[in-house]
């Protein structure tokens, strides 16, 4: 039986925490044991101080661990901007030519 999402309104699985983070293709080696998690929470208000106006008010938590690989075989590729030079990241390590992530992100709408 095929997976199925919760039963809510305007639900998609890229913001479902409950939508499985899977592939439906394997290529490679079947022995790879990745594993992440992924944690969030949610919260709105929604305020209506006139009848003719509605205030709905959102604040979201999203974080996803970094993919590992059970038995550390996991090796990853850093690119140096302009493709100019190529290093091995392995488990544990940073690359030398990653920038910083972002850590907040906004949105309106």
């Amino acid at each position: 039986m095929a997976w199925q999402p919760p039963a809510r309104a305007s639900i998609s699985p890229a913001s479902c925490s409950a939508c499985p983070i899977t592939s439906a293709l394997r290529y490679g080696n079947g022995n790879l044991y990745f594993r992440t998690a992924a944690y969030d929470v949610y919260s709105d208000r929604r305020l209506a101080p006139q009848s003719e106006v509605l205030l709905n008010f959102g604040v979201r938590w999203d974080y996803a661990t970094p993919i590992t690989e059970l038995y550390n075989r996991l090796v990853d590729l850093d690119v140096a901007p302009g493709y100019a030079a190529i290093a091995q990241v392995l488990p544990g390590q940073s690359g030398p030519y990653s920038g910083a992530s972002a850590l907040f992100a906004g949105q309106a709408g």
